[in-house]
C-alpha cells in the first residue's frame, strides 16, 4: 500500500476531521472528500496548460476547533484568467494544512503538514477570536497536527535530516529517483510519499 493511502485512511478513519481541499476548482465550490480514493483521483487533475499534477493541497478541519469552516469565495478577472469567475478557498483557523506530492519526471518534493500555532496568533488560553466575533480552539487544532506528525512518523523507514521517509519514497529512492533537496525550518514532520 503507497504511503498517500496509508496516511489517509488513518487521518479519514479516525473521524476527527473534515478533509477539505485547500482551494477550489476554477469557478467550483471547495469540495469536502470522505474517501482516499477521490483525494488521490485529484492527481489525475493537470495544472492549467496540461501540466501533470505534483501535488494536492489539503486542509483537515479540526473538528470541535471553531463555530463552522471558514471559507472564502474570490472574484476574478475572467479576461485575465482563462474564463475563470471565481474561486473558494478554505482559511486558515480550525485547519491543518496537510500538502501531498509524488514524483514528477524522476523528482519528489517534500510533503508536509502545517497549521496556526498558538504563540503566532497570540491564542490566550488557546482560544483566539477572529474580526467576526468567532471564537477558535487553537489548541485543539495544535493537538491534532501533533497527531498527525506522530501518525506520518510511525510510518518512517528512515529520516533525511528532520524528516521522515515512508516505505514509498524509500523505494523511489533506491529506484533511482531524486529528492528535491527542499527542506521546511518548520517543527512539523515532512515526508517523501510516492504514489503508484
Amino acid at each position: 500500500m503507497d504511503d498517500h493511502r496509508t496516511i489517509l485512511s488513518e487521518v479519514l478513519g479516525s473521524g476527527d476531521v473534515d478533509v477539505y481541499e485547500l482551494e477550489s476548482q476554477p469557478n467550483n465550490n471547495v469540495r469536502i472528500f470522505s474517501a482516499v480514493e477521490d483525494i488521490l483521483a485529484e492527481f489525475d487533475i493537470p495544472y492549467p496548460g496540461g501540466i501533470p499534477r505534483s501535488g494536492i493541497h489539503l486542509n483537515l478541519w479540526v473538528k470541535g476547533s471553531g463555530s463552522e469552516p471558514d471559507i472564502g469565495r474570490t472574484p476574478m478577472n475572467s479576461s485575465r484568467n482563462n474564463g475563470v469567475l471565481w474561486k473558494e478557498r478554505t482559511g486558515s483557523l480550525g485547519f491543518v494544512t496537510f500538502y501531498l506530492e509524488r514524483p514528477v519526471e524522476g523528482m519528489l518534493r517534500h510533503s508536509q503538514t502545517n497549521t496556526v500555532s498558538e504563540a503566532r496568533i497570540g491564542a490566550e488560553d488557546g482560544i483566539v477570536t477572529d474580526h467576526r466575533g468567532n471564537c477558535w480552539n487553537v489548541r485543539l487544532t495544535n493537538r491534532y497536527s501533533a497527531k498527525l506528525n506522530r501518525i506520518i512518523r510511525k510510518q518512517a523507514v528512515a529520516k533525511i535530516g528532520a524528516m521522515s521517509v515512508l516505505p514509498g519514497a524509500a523505494r523511489f529512492w533506491h529506484d533511482g529517483g531524486n529528492f528535491d533537496g527542499h527542506y521546511s525550518n518548520t517543527k512539523n514532520a515532512s515526508y517523501y510519499v510516492r504514489v503508484a
